[in-house]
């Protein structure tokens, strides 16, 4: 295998299966996760040696991505939920008090992400963001906000699911009325506490509406169906839940962060990992609690 991302945690996963890293003089990689012009990656794909499992080309996944593109295609597929607008002026009905969040299509990390009333958009709307709904009747932990992450993958036609993920809970009590970064954004590691996803009490529920929700998004991008079958794509999938359980689809990642703490690494990240190598090399496993699932065909 040949990665130049989350090297210790690829290696970490793949040293219970004798997976060794690629050098100079093999003659063929088996899998990659290699994403060209990585900053401060030196490796580079080395020429005329045959690749047999690579990541998507990212002109079929950048739609996903991004956060405009996104919520326009699921909007033609009655799939937007929460709703998100393109303007202040296409806000269909005003509703002063009401929160918005403004968000830079292609920001990562809760960067350029603002929330703010709806007398205030356009004070913080620029041309070319989004305007998202506020989800305020959100499920809280300790009283504080928390955001999910769970992982799918897309390869060979099939939508598959990892059984687990993490939640971030954010540092400051929330407030629905709230402006503050922190309370309602603000999920940085020295900002925010990160949970192993099992260990939640809403856990099953939230997995079983996962595999109902996640395939209608995917289907509604038919170009990932245009990949070559070896090839495959890891999206990191960020939800909200609601007072009563309902997951609310905030964005996609198609460069998902893999790298946590010491016990999420290993809880999470580890085993998923692994079975990323395993189900694009080997098809479909056996069901698991540490195994990629079905959830659908694209």
């Amino acid at each position: 295998f040949l990665v130049n991302r989350a090297k210790k945690n690829f290696h970490t996963a793949l040293k219970d299966v004798d997976g060794t890293e690629f050098t100079e003089g093999d003659k063929d990689i088996d899998f990659t996760y290699f994403i060209k012009n990585y900053p401060h990656s030196p490796v580079v794909l080395p020429e005329n040696v045959p690749v047999k499992h690579k990541l998507m080309d990212r002109r079929l996944t950048a739609s996903l991505d991004n956060k405009k593109s996104l919520a326009s295609r699921l909007k033609e597929h009655s799939l937007c939920d929460p709703m998100v607008y393109f303007s202040p002026q296409d806000i269909p009905f005003k509703q002063p008090g009401k929160m918005w969040y403004v968000k830079k299509p292609t920001s990562t990390q809760g960067k350029q992400v603002f929330v703010v009333p709806e007398e205030e958009l356009y004070a913080v709307f620029q041309s070319g963001f989004i305007i998202q709904e506020a989800v305020t009747d959100v499920l809280l932990a300790a009283g504080r906000k928390f955001t999910i992450r769970v992982y799918v993958l897309v390869f060979n036609g099939g939508i598959f699911l990892f059984p687990n993920g993490l939640f971030i809970v954010h540092e400051i009590p929330y407030d629905p009325l709230s402006t503050d970064h922190d309370v309602q954004i603000n999920h940085d590691p020295d900002q925010a506490h990160r949970v192993v996803l099992s260990d939640a009490p809403f856990y099953s529920y939230l997995m079983m509406r996962l595999t109902t929700l996640v395939p209608p998004v995917f289907r509604a991008f038919p170009e990932l169906r245009s990949a070559p079958v070896t090839d495959y794509c890891l999206f990191g999938a960020d939800y909200l839940l609601t007072t009563d359980w309902e997951p609310k689809l905030l964005e996609f990642n198609g460069l998902p962060n893999l790298v946590h703490t010491r016990q999420i690494n290993e809880a999470t990240t580890s085993p998923m990992l692994l079975s990323l190598v395993q189900t694009v090399r080997k098809g479909e496993q056996a069901p698991g609690r540490d195994r990629f699932v079905k959830v659908g065909e694209l």
